[in-house]
């Protein structure tokens, strides 16, 4: 599944514009010329909770009195049964709106002359089938480290858990560490803290770890480093560049793993007064 075209009018600094995607869509242009609105654009039609507070504060509204429409078209449609009866020549086309009079959402299927509203289970759905991820420019080091929100924590935590999904061959050699640290350390200090104890000898202190422990309390150490020459190096040491290009792998990987579709809406920064925009489908 893939965008085939996005159609935005009174979106922020956009009147109206039409863009045509391949599989690569570059646009260059001067700072501030429009060009980040259309990534915001395919955001928050299709991640809409993104986008929702600058709908509600109006940095999004390109103009007092206007509302915004962005129109979306999609190829290449999975043979599902929530796609039945919404095709029209081969295309899904859904039209978003947005009024800022009283704060409010719209989806809308385009079907020739017809249309009809559709729900917000029907765009979960969608987002099972494609994806959209905004990756704006001064991205940090958060992507490429393990915190909330990350994409290396998304895929890590995706991945593990669909490789213990049938059976977890892993948790039982990090019991058997808290055993070994359990028998060799902690214990001869709870017979330390027994003996020490000045009240009811009947009682006995036990230090140890919970007995349901598997290998998820390993992953929040988990770290993501380049090889050069035999070194390793973080990749929150290395520049941008490479960042930007372990975060585009590392979406696409995640997209692969739930069997899904992806498109990338990047900025790049050339300069301090040009950038360009990449609309990966």
């Amino acid at each position: 599944m893939r965008i085939s075209e996005v159609t935005i009018e009174k979106f922020r600094s956009i009147k109206k514009a039409t863009f045509r995607m391949s599989d690569i869509t570059a646009v260059v242009g001067e700072n501030n010329a429009g060009k980040t609105a259309v990534l915001r654009a395919l955001n928050a039609v299709l991640n809409y909770k993104h986008e929702e507070e600058s709908f509600f504060n109006k940095a999004h509204r390109y103009a007092p009195r206007n509302n915004t429409y962005i129109t979306v078209v999609f190829e290449d449609i999975p043979n599902k049964i929530i796609y039945e009866n919404k095709i029209y020549d081969n295309k899904l086309a859904i039209k978003f709106s947005f009024s800022y009079a009283d704060n409010k959402k719209k989806y809308i299927l385009l079907k020739g002359r017809d249309s009809e509203n559709l729900d917000d289970s029907f765009m979960q759905e969608l987002s099972k089938d494609i994806m959209y991820v905004y990756i704006p420019a001064g991205r940090t080091n958060k992507d490429v480290r393990w915190s909330d929100n990350s994409i290396f924590k998304d895929l890590i935590t995706s991945y593990t858990a669909q490789y213990t999904e049938n059976r977890d061959m892993i948790s039982g050699y990090v019991r058997k560490a808290t055993d070994k640290i359990h028998d060799t350390v902690l214990k001869k200090l709870e017979k330390e803290i027994n003996e020490l104890y000045m009240q009811n000898k009947s009682m006995d202190f036990k230090i140890a770890f919970p007995e349901n422990l598997d290998y998820t309390v390993l992953l929040r150490n988990i770290e993501f480093s380049l090889n050069e020459y035999g070194a390793n190096y973080l990749l929150q040491e290395w520049g941008g560049g490479t960042k930007s290009l372990a975060v585009i792998a590392m979406h696409r990987a995640n997209a692969l793993l739930k069997n899904g579709s992806i498109v990338l809406g990047i900025v790049a920064q050339l300069s301090r007064q040009k950038s360009k925009i990449f609309i990966m489908n």
